[in-house]
Parts: C-alpha cells; sequence; structure tokens
C-alpha cells in the first residue's frame, strides 16, 4: 500500500472520528434543551413549554392548514378517548421534535426518559382535557 493510500485513509478514518463527536455533542445539546424545557412542574397551570404547545395547535407554527388539521381530528377523536390521546402523544412529541431540530423518535425518548410515564400519562390527561376545550372554542366561534 503506498503511502498516499495510508494517509487517505487515516484522513477519512479521522474524518469519522470528528463526525461521530460532532453527533455526540449535537445530540446532547439537543437533550440538554429539551430537558431544559421541560423544567420545573410540567404539570402547572402556567408552565412555559406546555402553554406554547397550544400556539403548535392554534397554527402559530406551522400555519393555518395545520390549525384546521387539528380541529378535525381533535373532533373525529371526540368520545375517543383512546384516539384523543394518540393524537395528543403525537401532537405533542412532534411540537417537541421541531422545537428541538430533531427527530420524532429522538424526542419521543428524551420525553419518556426525562418525565417518566406517571408524569407523561398525567400531561397527557392535561393536554386532552386543554385540547377539547380547545376544539369547543374554535368550533363555537366559527359557526
Amino acid at each position: 500500500m503506498t503511502n498516499e493510500i495510508k494517509s487517505n485513509i487515516i484522513r477519512d478514518l479521522q474524518g469519522n472520528v470528528l463526525d461521530q463527536r460532532r453527533n455526540y455533542r449535537m445530540t446532547n445539546e439537543i437533550k440538554s434543551n429539551i430537558i431544559r424545557d421541560l423544567q420545573g412542574n410540567v404539570l402547572a397551570g402556567d408552565h412555559y413549554t406546555i402553554n406554547m404547545f397550544s400556539c403548535w395547535l392554534d397554527g402559530s407554527y406551522l400555519g393555518e392548514s395545520h390549525y384546521r388539521q387539528n380541529l378535525k381530528r381533535i373532533g373525529e377523536c371526540e368520545g375517543n378517548h383512546k384516539k384523543l390521546r394518540s393524537f395528543i402523544i403525537r401532537e405533542f412529541t412532534s411540537y417537541i421534535a421541531h422545537d428541538a431540530a430533531c427527530s420524532y423518535g429522538y424526542a419521543q425518548k428524551v420525553l419518556v426518559e426525562h418525565l417518566g410515564l406517571d408524569t407523561l400519562e398525567k400531561l397527557n390527561d392535561r393536554l386532552i382535557n386543554w385540547a377539547i376545550n380547545f376544539h369547543a372554542e374554535q368550533v363555537g366561534e366559527v359557526a
């Protein structure tokens, strides 16, 4: 093997190691940002990140079509706790992922690790109640 080939292999390996370190730092930064945003009592009525979820549902993040899609989906799920719970979990995790600029799966992993299943279940119930009230208010305004 020539010295040039050896140099190229070494450079490529060093580049891979640097990429792995960079990815590790970025992942840790994303996780830290998610955890920072969830500090405090997420079940309190005045938690910033939880309150900002209302902006996700009302289309402030992704626009009017997202708002209308959310209203439609909440309406379709009304009366079916299991479907509404699934909708809330998907939308809240999507909101966290969007805000943290990470994948849905990674956001979900951090949420479960940081908050735990008991807190998440209580949070889901609060968000479900909020979504039902939000839908009722919005439908009342449209009618």
